[in-house]
Parts: structure tokens; C-alpha cells; sequence
């Protein structure tokens, strides 16, 4: 999805489901996200709302709404080793204060593509005052660890990824702090004329008796949240983004 691409995005999440898997005795949720996006020369400026901000903006309210602005500090270059700096800043219009501002640094460690890629990722909440550093190493194109920490809870998670072939891929997630670990398969396809990409995965965790599937495929999402004893359906999630530019 380009960057550039502003984006309205309507959904419903559905849950309470009864132990049959039907929803006999079912709870919704509909929800829609509009993200107006602009881009200038080297950043981009976005105002997100949703149907929850238009609902309380007449008592002068605004729950959900945020403005962003991305910028791009550093652009690659021979010089410096193929490194580039990207800042952001989240207000947020609920609170009428700061909500995130992060920077981000990524480093090429090689010049053939494919070679090993560095991404750091300092976020910084000014509200609750929390510092959260993240970091990703691209070994190769196969192989992918990524770990992150958040200073003011102390909680880590450490990751790996491992892509086994041009349409499958495994990964596994652990968090320290609740010693509870994520295990994921997915597999990325084309549709008929290649056309649009897909993908379909699955997510388990063994400590809360929890998986997920999911499956993306253009501008359409759906997912299934279910409990893994006799995997009846927990929860089930429809979304469809449409794609407009501003001009």
C-alpha cells in the first residue's frame, strides 16, 4: 500500500460467540477509519479520525483523532553507507497533547541485495513518560531477529523470523515479562494474473489456549480469533480499505 495513498477503512468485529462456533449470542462492533494523507518533499502529514470522533465532536470532543507528521532526515547515500533517519510526531486531539515521537535509523551492512539490514526504532511517549526501543537484524534475505524493550514497564520481546521459500514463511515471538511466546506460519501467493498478492496465516499461543487466522488480499481483511480447545470461534473481524489520493 503506498505511503502517499489516503485510505477510509470500514469494518465490523464480531465477538461473544457461542461455544458452537454460531453466533447465537453475538456482539458487534462497527467501526470506520478515515486517513487523509498528503505528501510534501520529504515527508508525509496525516489526519486519522474514526466514526467514534464524529459521534463526540459536537460536545467538542475528539476521541480518536490524530495528526502525524513523518519526515525523512537523512536519505541513503554512498557516503554513509547506505543509512537513512526518519522522524514522526503523533498529536493526539482526545488529550490536545503528544501522543508518540519516535525516530527511526536503517543501515545497509552490505551492498549486494539481500545482505544484512539494521533498523532501530526509539518511541517516546511524552504522557506516561515511556521510552520504547526496537530493533530489527536482517542477517540475510532468510533470516530476521528482532527485539524490543519498553523502559518503563521493563518488558522485553525477543523474535525470529525464517522465510523457507518464496511463499512460506515461520516466525516465533516470546515476551519475557509474561514468559509467554507466539508461534506463527504464513504463506504469501499471487491471484490470477497476478495481479493482487495474498496472504493467508495462522497464529498460535500455547499459553493462552488462543489462535488466529487471518487473510489478507488487496484492499480485503478477515480474521478468525478462536480458542484452541475444540477450536470454536471466538471472534471474527471483516475490513475493506478503499485507496483514494488527494490532490
Amino acid at each position: 500500500m503506498p505511503s502517499q495513498s489516503s485510505e477510509c477503512q470500514g469494518g465490523i468485529r464480531l465477538h461473544s460467540f457461542s461455544a458452537r462456533a454460531f453466533p447465537q449470542i453475538c456482539q458487534g462492533d462497527i467501526e470506520i477509519i478515515t486517513k487523509f494523507r498528503k505528501s510534501f518533499d520529504k515527508g508525509t502529514l496525516e489526519f486519522s479520525f474514526s466514526e467514534n470522533t464524529i459521534r463526540h465532536c459536537k460536545d467538542f470532543d475528539f476521541p480518536e483523532a490524530t495528526l502525524r507528521l513523518s519526515s525523512r532526515i537523512q536519505r541513503p547515500s554512498a557516503r554513509d553507507g547506505s543509512m537513512k533517519k526518519d522522524a514522526s510526531v503523533v498529536f493526539d486531539f482526545g488529550s490536545m497533547s503528544i501522543r508518540q515521537a519516535s525516530l527511526e535509523v536503517e543501515k545497509a551492512l552490505g551492498e549486494e541485495e539481500g545482505s544484512s539490514l539494521l533498523r532501530v526504532q526509539a518511541c517516546w511517549s511524552p504522557a506516561t513518560n515511556a521510552f520504547e526501543l526496537n530493533e530489527d537484524f536482517r542477517i540475510d534475505s532468510k533470516n530476521l531477529v528482532s527485539g524490543s524493550y519498553n523502559f518503563s514497564t521493563d518488558e522485553a520481546v525477543f523474535g525470529y523470523e525464517r522465510t523457507l521459500s518464496n511463499t512460506w514463511r515461520v516466525s516465533a515471538q516470546y515476551n519475557v515479562q509474561s514468559s509467554c511466546g507466539e508461534y506463527s506460519l504464513s504463506r504469501s501467493f499471487e491471484a490470477d494474473g497476478n495481479t493482487e498478492q495474498g496472504l493467508l496465516s495462522m497464529v498460535f499461543c500455547p499459553k493462552k489456549d488462543t489462535a488466529r487466522v487471518s487473510y489478507d488480499q488487496g484492499q480485503w481483511h478477515w480474521s478468525l480469533g478462536m480458542k484452541t480447545g475444540f477450536l470454536p470461534i471466538d471472534s471474527m473481524h471483516l475490513k475493506y480499505t478503499h485507496l483514494f489520493t488527494l490532490h
